[in-house]
């Protein structure tokens, strides 16, 4: 599902989300961010229009964009899945690591 796209070519469409996920199938959520149809390379902003578009409750929203994406391009070995962590846990955004602190805390 890209709903980045429906909004960038300002299309009144939009994939059959809902219908999809009750027929079950598991649809995963992205961004083709490219300057002709899709201007965000933000997943957290595909996450809410794509909440509201394809009528998806937060954990679908969360599913298709995570777990259902990575198994999309069959990396979930890697990639896709939240696991717990607590404060003082390191975690890796690609390009850094950072140290998570409590808020208020540095």
């Amino acid at each position: 599902l890209l709903p980045g796209t429906s909004i960038g070519l300002k299309s009144g469409k939009h994939a059959p989300a809902r219908q999809m996920i009750e027929s079950g199938v598991r649809v995963a959520l992205a961004t083709d961010f490219n300057p002709g149809t899709c201007f965000s390379h933000s997943m957290l902003f595909m996450m809410q229009p794509g909440a509201l578009l394809y009528r998806l409750n937060a954990e679908e929203t969360l599913t298709a964009a995570t777990l259902n994406a990575a198994a999309a391009i069959d990396r979930t070995d890697q990639i896709g899945s939240c696991i717990h962590i607590s404060w003082g846990s390191r975690f890796s955004t690609g390009s850094e690591t950072r140290k998570l602190c409590p808020p208020g805390d540095r």
